[in-house]
């Protein structure tokens, strides 16, 4: 049986992403403000579904969705952080923040854990 407050955990973080989501159609591709809340909001679900991962007594199949959820919604935080901007030190230009690393569970081909460029 799921603990409430982890059902509560997840309705709530997959409630506030639904609606970055639909925010997210109706936006322009480089609306900052957007993809920071999509960020954001599919991290927070990504956690809850990790969440989920320590309930006992969870069967095989059950731990396996719940990870390929995590992973999921995980890279797609990842893919809206792409498309954030922030400002660099002198305000005169913009990075994009966070560089991704290579996604850990990839075939090792001599690259992980480098930035990548």
């Amino acid at each position: 049986m799921v603990p409430a407050e982890l059902e509560t955990h997840w309705e709530t973080a997959y409630r506030g992403y639904c609606v970055a989501a639909r925010q997210a159609a109706a936006a322009p591709p480089d609306d900052q403000n957007v993809a920071r809340l999509m960020v954001s909001t599919s991290a927070e679900v990504a956690a809850a579904w990790r969440d989920l991962q320590d309930v006992p007594d969870l069967p095989w199949w059950a731990l396996a969705a719940l990870a390929a959820a995590v992973e999921a919604f995980e890279a797609q935080a990842r893919d809206w952080a792409l498309r954030v901007v922030e400002p660099t030190p002198d305000d005169t230009t913009t990075t994009p923040f966070p560089r991704p690393y290579r996604h850990s569970s990839t075939v090792d081909d001599g690259q992980r854990g480098r930035l990548i460029s």
